[in-house]
């Protein structure tokens, strides 16, 4: 009587066991990644650059990476759709593939289940503004914040990227 109890009750230990071991998830054959390589405008690695990952339709945040020493990076998991992707490198401005300064500009990237999308992207050529600000009497205006803007030329279009291409602008 003691055999077939203990073989009942580790058959039932076994069951239970097997039934705690999480199955992999259903969603996961439906997910693809975004991988590339980020470069600096010169053509150099972009390390430790925070890449942000957004749908295309919301705009809401679905993942991220930091790029490593070669500038490479991947975000994986994401559901099979359209996204957006900036790019933000120590000290240079954010920017949205491909080379767009606004998240309206930027080119949406396709994901397909089951694949890896190569995104590579070379960062945009920053500059330094130097000066002084005067009062009027010439004296240098303490404590003075400068804040770049972003210009477009009045004969650019809106974010259409056929009509920039078709003008010239970026």
């Amino acid at each position: 009587m003691g055999t077939p109890f203990l073989r009942r009750v580790t058959l039932a230990g076994v069951l239970v066991a097997v039934a705690a071991v999480p199955a992999a998830p259903a969603h996961a054959a439906a997910t693809g990644s975004i991988t590339g390589r980020l470069t600096t405008s010169t053509g150099a690695p972009a390390a430790d650059a925070w890449v942000s990952i957004v749908d295309s339709e919301s705009w809401n945040y679905v993942g991220n990476a930091t790029t490593d020493a070669t500038g490479g990076y991947t975000v994986a998991n994401l559901a099979a759709g359209s996204y957006l992707i900036s790019f933000q490198a120590p000290d240079n401005p954010e920017q949205y593939y491909h080379q767009r300064s606004r998240i309206s500009d930027a080119d949406p990237v396709t994901v397909a289940a089951g694949k890896a999308t190569r995104v590579d992207e070379q960062l945009r050529p920053t500059g330094v503004i130097t000066g002084q600000i005067t009062d009027a009497a010439g004296a240098p205006v303490p404590d003075l914040s400068i804040t770049g803007r972003g210009w477009r030329p009045w004969n650019c279009p809106g974010p259409s990227p056929t009509t920039r291409a078709a003008t010239g602008c970026r």
